[in-house]
């Protein structure tokens, strides 16, 4: 399980490659951020109620490169959120059942952006999640982990909505849809066998503003908010020591969060 908010090797390695491949004449810079994103995800049941709801606040850093060539600029980043959510669930039984969660959400991103106008930019992004979860077991209550990776494809508008002698604004929308996740889950003591699944494709917004002030202008500002709905897998089997066991789905979900980020420009 990772916990750490450090970025494994490979990723980091990758943009370096990327960002020592750029020609000498090339116009780019590169970024880093800190911030802290409080997020919301629920598991919705065939009834339309509430099965599962995880809260809290994950903090996080992100890093990015970019590179500029007339009227276009392409970027990569990569960014890492972790820290523990609060758990409020209930059993098979229907019982409430209420425990912690430790969470680690990575993205790995490349965007596309073509200028416009003077103020209006289109945007492309492609992007890959990688979200896990190990929901912690309490008295007899086993525990198990959740691994989802996808790709998500995102594309909008950003324009520039106030030009200040103090501060300058931006804002951009991008629709997202989210390809089908891969979910790998794994239960406590092997109580069931390791299994595999894979979740209905996605759709959802993201809508964000960054601010900069004219006397910092390495410095910028901005918050993000984001809605993703991702549809109930179908049923797969499940297995204890290669027998069956029953069934497993990963139900409707929804995730939500606010993220806030203080970003400087090298």
């Amino acid at each position: 399980m990772i916990s750490s908010l450090i970025p494994s090797p490979r990723s980091i390695g990758i943009l370096s490659a990327l960002a020592f491949s750029l020609p000498a004449h090339a116009q780019w810079n590169s970024a880093a951020s800190v911030g802290m994103r409080q997020v919301q995800m629920t598991e919705i049941g065939l009834n339309g109620q509430p099965l599962v709801r995880e809260q809290g606040c994950l903090p996080g850093i992100e890093f990015n490169i970019d590179y500029h060539q007339g009227n276009w600029k392409f970027g990569i980043g990569t960014q890492w959120f972790a820290q523990r959510l609060a758990y409020a669930g209930q059993l098979q039984s229907g019982a409430a059942f209420s425990s912690e969660t430790k969470t680690t959400q990575g993205r790995h991103a490349a965007t596309l952006l073509k200028k416009l106008t003077q103020k209006i930019d289109f945007i492309t992004k492609l992007e890959y999640d990688n979200w896990q979860r190990a929901i912690l077991g309490k008295g007899t209550v086993l525990g198990l982990q959740e691994h989802y990776q996808s790709w998500r494809l995102l594309a909008g508008a950003q324009s520039r909505v106030l030009t200040g002698p103090v501060v300058n604004v931006d804002a951009k929308a991008l629709l997202v849809y989210a390809q089908h996740e891969q979910l790998h889950v794994a239960f406590d003591n092997h109580v069931y066998d390791d299994t595999t699944l894979s979740t209905r494709p996605g759709k959802g917004l993201r809508l964000a503003l960054a601010m900069q002030a004219d006397a910092f202008p390495k410095f910028t500002l901005s918050a993000e908010l984001e809605y993703l709905n991702i549809s109930r897998s179908k049923d797969v089997v499940l297995l204890k020591e290669g027998n069956y066991a029953g069934t497993l789905a990963q139900s409707q979900h929804q995730r939500n969060a606010l993220t806030v980020l203080a970003n400087y420009t090298f």
